[in-house]
């Protein structure tokens, strides 16, 4: 069903990577024409992470001509995939690649024992290579913003068997569609909760426009206790990604910033972070999100490796900031 949706969505908007609404009150979500895209304050910052309970992915920011990615992964990454001038095909750890081939903002890297995780590039990288040490990737003016997902969320059950050789229809959907959708990344949702019940939430984003004029899809989350109670009205109008995350399945209304639905029953409570409104289990600042990155050294992915704006150098003392209920960034100067 999932395949079937994403294939449909891409074929009326033509994605191959390559909304202030108006609301009406009930179980719709509101029509967008232009997004409240805004800053988070990431592109400030010589190097840095922004990591958030409202995206099943991480961005990163760096200013520096060079970024590593996945390094020092124990066992390393195998196998990475690139759409190039004849469509996309997979290459092994070591082999020669081509930067000049990438038809699309993506790669994706994966081994037998670690699930697929997707780089999606703000900018044309002028070298690229991949080896024990992971992927490096050199640019002329800095790597800008550059989004990395776990292509399946916390699903650790996927099938990479026939990858090597080319990657078939549903994983190419998929890598796709967050292509378009991680061009509006979301940082902050605002809540608030009217008479009878009537749940508001609006999201801020960065918005990333990238060398590959990669048509940008927003999204609005729905927070997964709300998800839970949604009466099938309101669960017929939100598009399940088949994302599982640390917080529950990962639902959201497209092309729109912001949504409204009534939930007369529930107990709520606005000022609790998203993933728990109404429980409030996470304290009031929310600072247990989707990955644990460390900031003794570079940032590091458990299980996946770390990122890197310099090769050999330490890191200086990195800086975290709560940037929201939703969101924090981990910072390094230069």
């Amino acid at each position: 069903m999932f395949v079937t949706q994403i294939f449909n969505l891409l074929h009326r908007r033509i994605l191959f990577c390559g909304c202030c609404c108006v609301l009406w009150f009930g179980c719709s979500p509101g029509t967008s024409t232009r997004p409240p895209s805004t800053t988070s304050g990431i592109e400030t910052n010589h190097f840095a992470v922004l990591e958030t309970e409202l995206s099943p992915a991480i961005l990163v920011h760096s200013q520096s001509k060079y970024l590593g990615l996945f390094a020092d992964a124990t066992p390393p990454m195998s196998y990475i995939a690139l759409s190039t001038h004849t469509g996309p095909r997979s290459f092994r750890r070591a082999q020669k690649l081509k930067a000049d081939e990438m038809e699309e903002c993506w790669l994706v890297l994966w081994a037998q024992t670690i699930s697929p995780w997707v780089v999606y590039l703000q900018h044309k990288p002028l070298a690229l290579s991949f080896d024990t040490n992971g992927l490096h990737l050199s640019f002329a003016d800095g790597a800008g913003d550059v989004a990395l997902l776990p292509l399946h969320g916390a699903s650790t059950n996927v099938d990479t068997a026939k990858w090597s050789e080319f990657l078939t229809r549903e994983p190419l959907l998929r890598i796709r569609y967050w292509a378009g959708a991680l061009r509006e990344f979301p940082f902050e949702c605002q809540t608030s909760i009217a008479s009878s019940n009537i749940v508001h939430q609006r999201y801020r984003y960065q918005s990333i426009r990238d060398d590959w004029n990669t048509k940008a899809l927003q999204l609005a989350p729905i927070s997964p206790p709300l998800a839970r109670i949604a009466d099938e009205q309101l669960k017929r109008k939100l598009m399940d990604l088949k994302m599982p995350t640390a917080f529950g399945p990962y639902l959201a209304f497209e092309r729109t910033a912001e949504w409204s639905a009534p939930f007369p029953d529930a107990n709520l409570n606005p000022s609790c972070p998203w993933v728990t409104l109404g429980e409030c289990d996470h304290p009031s600042t929310n600072t247990a999100l989707i990955h644990s990155i460390q900031t003794a050294g570079w940032p590091r992915i458990p299980a996946v490796g770390s990122i890197k704006p310099i090769r050999d150098q330490a890191p200086s003392q990195a800086k975290e900031t709560i940037l929201n209920l939703n969101s924090r960034l981990v910072s390094f100067p230069p």
